[in-house]
């Protein structure tokens, strides 16, 4: 764990170690209703870059913050934001820029946890909505506006009366991935007509040549708050492969808004749901297809073992597979061992499955003959003053009554 300036200079203080460090959010300097938000959140001790980031952004210095997924960025910025909004409460405060609509609302949600004591007001700004209830939404003048760029340049250019001249902070989460995405048109014109004189919060997973770019034109000397200098996945995740032959792949299902309201107990998602989602009750990660580009197995099975939780990944590996999972293990710098199964069992619950699909499609076969013989025994019916009667007790008489009237 380092902490540095640009061009890697730091004031001159010493720095605690990890074991040094059992601090409290009042501790770094959080206002007092804050961290009683806190506490509600179940967010007892502020993680490691929570503690780098947050005393000095409390002192006025612009951040770069670069740490492992999972790690809490978004209280890692959103805390100061609101102390400082406590202080000098305004409309149009503050602007979250985020790769993602989902990635989007959940800050929103964290915003407002956070500040539902002081009466905090978010406006989410995303594509996929509708952009009349967004320039309401703007209208009002909210206090922290989490947008993706593209649909922000929309409504900067197009909602009238909005804008954001009075900015007072910045923040760029996911800066690689929003990149990447080729947001670079809309992130410079975005940086043109808000404030120079605002801070400036810049998180990524990484430090790419564009990220780099973007902090010389965007930071003013910024302080560097690194919680892992390699890449690497958190402590508490066990991590297993499981060779299986390809043919034996399971099968997909599940929705992310299901999941996270825990309707359904299982997700199974593409690489959209592999960066930012924070959904805490996520116990396992199954990577299905093994990523092609190893970064990716990093951000995704950072889908579990959040914020200190523990959590477990498991990697399907198929014959075809080997050289792509042994980048992996060069990449973390670790063997994984395999995940322990029992061959008898598995086998005897892939014979209940299949026997289970059996009998489901023998079900849903006859139930189709009966629906197809119900409805040719009511075409021959010719007692149309019976079939009336049978309505009439399912509608409660209703129909009776009509015809009185």
């Amino acid at each position: 764990m380092a902490a540095s300036g640009e061009h890697d200079s730091l004031p001159e203080e010493p720095q605690p170690t990890v074991e040094e460090e059992t601090k409290t959010f009042k501790d770094l300097g959080v206002t007092d209703v804050l961290c009683e938000a806190c506490d509600q959140l179940g967010w007892t001790k502020p993680t490691k870059i929570q503690i780098e980031a947050i005393p000095m952004a409390l002192q006025g210095r612009d951040i770069i913050g670069l740490a492992e997924t999972g790690s809490g960025k978004t209280g890692a910025f959103a805390l100061p934001i609101l102390n400082a909004l406590l202080d000098t409460p305004q409309r149009l405060f503050a602007l979250v820029l985020t790769p993602t609509r989902e990635l989007a609302f959940q800050i929103s949600e964290q915003f407002e946890a956070l500040g539902s004591s002081i009466g905090v007001q978010c406006a989410v700004i995303v594509g996929g909505i509708d952009s009349m209830s967004q320039s309401l939404a703007l209208a009002k003048k909210p206090h922290v506006v989490i947008a993706t760029p593209g649909r922000l340049i929309d409504h900067l250019e197009n909602t009238k009366g909005f804008n954001l001249r009075a900015l007072k902070y910045l923040v760029m989460d996911e800066a690689d991935r929003i990149l990447n995405m080729d947001f670079e048109t809309e992130v410079d014109k975005i940086l043109k007509v808000i404030p120079r004189d605002r801070k400036t919060f810049l998180f990524s997973a990484t430090m790419t040549k564009k990220v780099q770019k973007l902090q010389r034109a965007a930071l003013k000397n910024p302080v560097k708050c690194a919680v892992s200098s390699k890449y690497q996945t958190v402590e508490k995740l066990q991590q297993y492969y499981l060779f299986i032959p390809s043919k034996f792949k399971s099968k997909r299902l599940g929705s992310l808004n299901k999941f996270k309201a825990k309707a359904r107990s299982i997700l199974l998602a593409t690489d959209v749901a592999s960066r930012g989602l924070d959904i805490p009750h996520v116990d396992v990660v199954v990577n299905f297809d093994i990523p092609t580009h190893s970064k990716d197995y990093i951000h995704r099975v950072g889908r579990t073992a959040r914020a200190g939780r523990s959590g477990k990944a498991i990697t399907f590996v198929t014959q075809y597979d080997v050289e792509l999972f042994q980048r992996i293990e060069h990449l973390i710098g670790k063997k994984l061992p395999v995940f322990p199964t029992q061959d008898d069992e598995v086998m005897m619950l892939t014979e209940r499955v299949t026997e289970a699909q059996r009998f489901a499609r023998m079900e849903l076969r006859e139930h189709g003959e009966k629906k197809k013989r119900s409805r040719e025994d009511a075409g021959d019916n010719d007692d149309m003053e019976g079939a009336i009667g049978v309505r009439n007790k399912v509608a409660g008489g209703k129909m009776k009554k009509r015809k009185g009237r």
